[in-house]
């Protein structure tokens, strides 16, 4: 089964900003019999990865945490959220329903229309688990900033679809498994659940839909980009709710991209 361990990353020795804390004591009280585990750079060895030692140095904590979290997966298995992640209900039945199948771990599709996954929603596994096992390992030897000084900004997303796209046939992605309850990876006995599981958010107006399905909501708080980018990205998130899409597409003018 997977471990009853909610991992979280936090870098940079910043304060948790409140609504964070929030989130993380929600946690608590829906999980009161798992163990929250906050990872950060006093307990996590980030200067044995390359990759990490680099987005470290460079202040990029986003990327320090997207190989943080395959890491301790693949080490101490359990289920991994981003701080901004606010649970709605336990997690107790969905790793109940993936024992009884066999499931050794599972994330969550982030925009239906595109059947593009999200380990930042969530990611479960239990320990060695072979699909996270290579998601690890194509951070073996990679470099953040090459020889030019140019930072890879590849995404987590980009980065975990890319991998899945040798796992999961596109066809079979995109339809069934859609349409239906989930797309399972038999090899490396994963799961991957639709959208209204971990992100019932529309990623244009913001608005939430929750389902009966419903776990958790994603609030995109970017932690990671400034002041100023995460209140442009809410003011063109509400003009588009409220006045269409063109009005939308003169504000991102007005207020840049």
């Amino acid at each position: 089964m997977i471990p009853k361990i909610i991992h979280y990353c936090w870098f940079g020795n910043k304060k948790i900003p409140k609504d964070f804390q929030k989130y993380i004591e929600g946690w608590k009280k829906l999980s009161p019999d798992y163990e929250i585990k906050e990872w950060n750079e006093q307990n996590f060895p980030f200067q044995k990865s390359l990759y990490c030692r680099q987005a470290y140095k460079a202040q990029k904590w986003a990327f320090v945490t997207d190989y943080a979290r395959f890491r301790i997966l693949y080490e101490y298995g359990g289920i991994y959220l981003d701080t901004d992640v606010e649970l709605i209900k336990p997690l107790d039945s969905l790793l109940e329903e993936c024992e009884k199948a066999g499931i050794q771990g599972f994330m969550g599709i982030e925009r239906p229309e595109t059947g593009d996954v999200a380990p930042g929603l969530i990611c479960a596994a239990e320990p060695k688990n072979p699909l996270i096992k290579e998601l690890l390992m194509g951070y073996k030897g990679r470099h953040f900033i090459d020889e030019n000084g140019q930072q890879d900004l590849t995404t987590v997303v980009e980065y975990t679809n890319e991998i899945l796209a040798r796992n999961i046939n596109t066809t079979y992605k995109q339809t069934w498994g859609l349409v239906n309850h989930y797309i399972d990876i038999p090899d490396c006995n994963f799961r991957i659940y639709p959208s209204d599981y971990f992100n019932p958010m529309d990623m244009n107006t913001g608005e939430i839909k929750i389902t009966e399905n419903t776990y958790s909501i994603h609030h995109y708080a970017s932690s990671w980009v400034d002041g100023y980018s995460r209140f442009r990205g809410k003011v063109y998130k509400s003009i588009r709710r409220n006045f269409g899409e063109k009005a939308a597409t003169i504000s991102r003018k007005l207020l840049g991209r």
